[in-house]
């Protein structure tokens, strides 16, 4: 008689692989935070253009300084300061001239001129006659810089005739006889006597001229006229 037999399961071949709990590992380099790194570059950023606003803030601010004027404007405002503005203020005028025009207009008009980059004219001797002629005939010393940084070299000419003397005529004291006669010589001869300058001298000026922003010091120590090109005509 035949027995029926029992069937076990068949196992499946193979091995049995373990579901892990944890995270998989990733291969590769870290990656990093990507909003720290921008955040560090935009605030670098942010900073050179706040300083490069304020940079360009004072030079406009230097640029401001002074009145504005035209080449046919000069004669009201130079020579006769209409308004009284020169007057008022006390300082000696520093003409900051754009255009060349004002440079031409002040060398035709009844001045002592001197050129500052010329030898010649920064010799003390020449310095010394003329600005004994301009407190003599009551005329405008006229210095031009020529857009050289050379106010100190014209300061350091005059203390070659007497120390201090360019502060004398900042100051307006070079017309007072005390000054002037520090600077007269014998052999001048009788048109430079005491009696010979009380007549004028109170018409006495003094101009500074460049072409070109100045040294920030003589923005200070001077009354500031820049000379713009005229506008166009419509």
């Amino acid at each position: 008689m035949s027995s029926s037999s029992t069937k076990k399961p068949v196992k499946a071949k193979g091995k049995v692989v373990k579901k892990s709990s944890s995270t998989p590992k990733t291969s590769g380099t870290k990656k990093s935070d990507p909003t720290k790194k921008p955040a560090a570059k935009k605030e670098t950023a942010t900073t050179s253009a706040v300083e490069e606003l304020t940079a360009e803030t004072a030079k406009l601010e230097v640029k401001q300084i002074g009145v504005q004027i035209v080449v046919k404007e000069l004669e009201d405002v130079l020579i006769r300061d209409v308004g009284n503005k020169m007057a008022e203020d006390g300082r000696w005028p520093l003409l900051i001239d754009e255009t060349g025009q004002a440079s031409i207009f002040v060398r035709y008009t009844d001045t002592n001129y001197l050129n500052a980059v010329n030898p010649a004219n920064m010799e003390p001797e020449r310095i010394r006659i003329a600005l004994l002629g301009a407190v003599r005939y009551g005329k405008p010393l006229v210095i031009d810089l020529m857009g050289c940084d050379m106010f100190h070299v014209v300061k350091e000419r005059f203390d070659e005739i007497h120390e201090g003397l360019l502060d004398w005529v900042l100051d307006k004291t070079i017309v007072t006889e005390e000054k002037f006669n520090q600077i007269t010589k014998k052999e001048d001869g009788p048109e430079y006597e005491e009696k010979m300058f009380w007549a004028r001298m109170g018409d006495f000026k003094f101009w500074l001229m460049t072409n070109s922003e100045p040294e920030p010091e003589l923005l200070d120590k001077f009354y500031v006229i820049r000379v713009k090109p005229s506008p166009p005509k419509e």
